[in-house]
């Protein structure tokens, strides 16, 4: 299954797909790009340098007017620049939301190992 986005940018209308979940890769390219990216002052157009793979290895499909099919750093759009930064944010901020559902895990406490056993758990302030 599939998750079917329509981007709410005029200058870039059209959808882009996104997997239902992500895979132990994509989290990893992902993350990566993001902790490569914090280092990054911002406003930097090395920012989409960074981010831009880690996109194209997660988005299953791209359909919008204006970015290839298959986009990198040589045919991604800069301009119209406020545009494309609203678009480029979106689509992070979508594969974010997909990362940050995969991701959150439930406090447990105590919980129960395979042969029963309990660990104590670290108290949290």
């Amino acid at each position: 299954m599939s998750k079917i986005l329509v981007s709410p940018v005029e200058a870039f209308p059209g959808t882009i797909t996104l997997p239902d979940r992500l895979t132990l890769h994509q989290v990893a390219v992902w993350e990566k790009s993001v902790s490569l990216a914090r280092r990054l002052p911002p406003g930097d157009a090395q920012v989409w340098e960074v981010a831009l793979p880690a996109l194209a290895e997660i988005v299953i499909d791209w359909s919008v007017e204006g970015v290839d099919k298959s986009p990198t750093a040589d045919n991604f759009p800069y301009f119209p620049y406020a545009e494309a930064c609203l678009f480029t944010r979106w689509v992070r901020e979508e594969v974010s939301k997909l990362n940050m559902r995969e991701t959150v895990i439930p406090k447990v406490s105590n919980p129960p190992l395979v042969d029963g056993s309990t660990v104590e758990q670290p108290p949290t302030n």
